[in-house]
């Protein structure tokens, strides 16, 4: 399956759901949460520091619809990488810090928890300030991109390949 727009994502991970688990690294606001848990059936678990309380509580009231089907995890993703065993994952979708050695990093700790035949995703991809395109081309894997998600003209696509 391909998609067009991260509003889809939910039903992409829903192609894969064998285990009935998926994270999200890097949640914010958790937009992407209700994107994934819209149309994704399993728990998704969020990963983030939420180091601002405003930001968090935003989180909460955002997500509140979903709160059944959602394990926060208030750690940096690397501590909380250790809480899961590998191959646990339907899917793991990378958000956090978009700078390059964080991605990387990122993807290192966590490709090793994602089942055969998962999802690995990054949101950011695309010609804008970020180094997600730059890390993740380097993967040299099968990458799909979303097509249509960009904000006041520059892209902010989702990256994925399947595991």
């Amino acid at each position: 399956m391909e998609i067009k727009s991260r509003s889809e994502i939910g039903l992409l991970f829903e192609t894969v759901r064998i285990t009935g688990f998926g994270v999200e690294i890097g949640v914010e606001r958790g937009w992407n949460a209700i994107n994934i848990l819209k149309d994704y059936k399993g728990i998704l678990i969020c990963v983030d520091i939420w180091e601002d309380p405003e930001i968090e509580a935003e989180f909460e009231e955002n997500t509140k619809e979903y709160k059944d089907r959602i394990i926060k995890v208030k750690l940096d993703s690397f501590k909380a990488n250790h809480l899961f065993s590998d191959n646990f994952f339907d899917f793991i979708h990378i958000d956090a810090n978009h700078e390059y050695n964080y991605v990387r990093k990122d993807y290192h700790t966590w490709q090793l928890k994602i089942r055969q035949n998962g999802i690995i995703s990054f949101h950011d991809y695309g010609d804008n300030e970020f180094g997600v395109k730059k890390f993740v081309d380097e993967l040299n894997k099968d990458i799909k991109v979303t097509t249509d998600d960009f904000w006041e003209g520059i892209e902010y696509q989702t990256a994925y390949f399947y595991k």
